[in-house]
């Protein structure tokens, strides 16, 4: 079980297939043991644990210990950068124990790990765009929020041109006018934050949310 998962499970001889059982007497053990004189017995945890540390050792496996959590958070602050769909990060943080050759932890932990590299990202972010933003730019993008009759800009930049008439086109230069100076500062700022284009439809997908 441990060759094919990496990890260890507590079973029940109950929970155990009767054609795994026949598969272990019959290749390890003696002809003259079968199922008929095997019976199971209470396997003690100093047994279990002392199997557990036999086949680690013995596929070059290092259980987890909470030091090894810097190195998993360092791993993930570069991939969290590619993409930061949950579903990628998982499949990262599950490929690096693999490579790393560590024990994976429980699900707890795991989730602790996944969720302080999600956290650290937004941190990161959050910071650049503290610094890297002045006042007047903020001010331009505070004001597609604000909502001063039904819609705000943000939400009229948002839909499209209904026809080619004069005021609907007129409409249309309008929103380039605010949008020019908006698109400029995104894209140095995308140079600075250094996150993928596919991590960019990610957040645009929220935005436009």
């Amino acid at each position: 079980y441990f060759k094919a998962k990496q990890l260890f499970f507590q079973l029940k001889w109950q929970d155990i297939p009767e054609e795994d059982i026949n598969f272990i007497l019959c290749k390890y053990f003696s002809k003259e043991i079968s199922q008929e004189v095997w019976s199971p017995k209470i396997i003690y945890k100093k047994e279990y644990y002392r199997q557990r540390e036999l086949i680690t050792k013995l596929f070059a496996y290092k259980p987890w210990f909470k030091t090894y959590q810097p190195l998993s958070l360092e791993y993930l602050a570069n991939a969290v950068k590619k993409d930061i769909s949950l579903p990628f990060i998982i499949a990262e943080t599950i490929a690096w124990f693999k490579e790393q050759q560590i024990i994976r932890p429980n699900y707890t932990t795991l989730q602790d790990i996944i969720s302080k590299a999600l956290s650290n990202e937004r941190r990161r972010l959050n910071k650049l765009l503290e610094e890297y933003l002045d006042e007047p730019s903020k001010n331009q993008l505070r004001t597609l929020l604000t909502t001063e009759t039904l819609l705000s800009d943000l939400a009229a930049l948002k839909q499209d041109a209904k026809n080619f008439k004069y005021r609907v086109m007129q409409n249309e230069r309008n929103k380039l006018t605010i949008l020019r100076p908006i698109y400029n500062i995104a894209n140095e700022l995308l140079k600075v934050l250094g996150i993928s284009s596919h991590n960019v439809h990610y957040y645009a997908s929220l935005a436009n949310y």
